[in-house]
């Protein structure tokens, strides 16, 4: 019976960095599992206003709203969804709110 536990523990020994390799590996090819932490932020520049709508349905968060008086805009700050990156957040808002402008600058995009 202790020969068949040793079997066990080493086969499991055996298999079980391959796993975790293969998980590190398709995590890196997929780009988010461990940048999950990493949520980006967009600057949405004087948004209409069906943005509120849209934007909290599609995940994304507002944190910050400021009013800039001298060019009478509103800059508002949301955080990325999870599970997108601020460029193809960027694209997913631009594709319901086709007017809006998107500033991701601090990337080196502008949309």
């Amino acid at each position: 019976m202790k020969s068949m536990k040793l079997r066990l523990i080493a086969m499991g020994l055996t298999v079980l960095p391959f796993i975790f390799a293969g998980w590190i590996f398709t995590s890196w090819l997929a780009g988010s599992a461990l940048a999950a932490g990493e949520r980006g932020e967009l600057v949405v520049i004087d948004p209409p206003q069906q943005f509120f709508q849209i934007a909290n349905r599609l995940g994304f968060k507002i944190t910050r709203s400021e009013d800039i008086s001298e060019l009478d805009m509103t800059a508002i700050t949301v955080r990325v969804p999870r599970g997108h990156y601020p460029r193809s957040a960027a694209l997913l808002l631009r594709n319901y709110i086709p007017e809006l402008v998107v500033d991701g600058s601090s990337l080196g995009f502008i949309l």
